[in-house]
């Protein structure tokens, strides 16, 4: 069995227009919606095995934050280029990737690809599809496979889906 937590980053800030798209940092309600969801996903018992983080610096933040929260070591974090603004299929390969060590992956990414993934991945009969993830939105899906390489679109159960205005 393999989860994979796709997660959207916190909202960014848009106020300052010398801010390349890549340096463009949360805002504050990001500051705050981040650790907020990282307790709700340590209150649900989530561990992480890998948190692949996009480059841009409010995905690293959002990760940055989660991963204090599941007491993930900052210096794991892995920065992939594919998180940002890749294809479905690009990034679907890069994830069948991953070390079969890793049993729970954790992606931090931005809109639409995040929510194009989790659309992908769910199974069509489910009715699980997801119009727009919110920002700092995470869904978590299971997939009954062994292997990462073994990952196909349609195949995966949808375990929860929450966002800071969910409650």
């Amino acid at each position: 069995m393999k989860t994979l937590y796709i997660v959207r980053h916190a909202k960014s800030f848009w106020g300052d227009p010398s801010c390349t798209d890549m340096e463009r940092p949360l805002n504050k309600r990001g500051w705050r919606n981040a650790p907020m969801m990282g307790q709700r996903l340590a209150d649900r018992g989530v561990h992480a095995d890998a948190i692949w983080s996009s480059p841009a610096l409010r995905a690293k933040e959002t990760a940055r934050f989660l991963a204090s929260s599941l007491r993930f070591s900052l210096a794991e974090i892995k920065v992939n280029e594919c998180l940002y603004f890749s294809l479905l299929d690009d990034l679907l390969m890069e994830i069948r990737s991953c070390p079969n060590t890793v049993t729970s992956l954790m992606i931090v990414g931005h809109n639409p690809t995040m929510t194009d993934m989790v659309n992908a991945l769910t199974a069509r009969d489910s009715g699980d599809n997801i119009e727009s993830i919110p920002t700092c939105g995470i869904v978590a899906l299971d997939f009954a496979v062994a292997s990462w390489k073994k990952l196909r679109k349609d195949a995966g159960r949808r375990v929860f889906f929450d966002y800071p205005k969910n409650r």
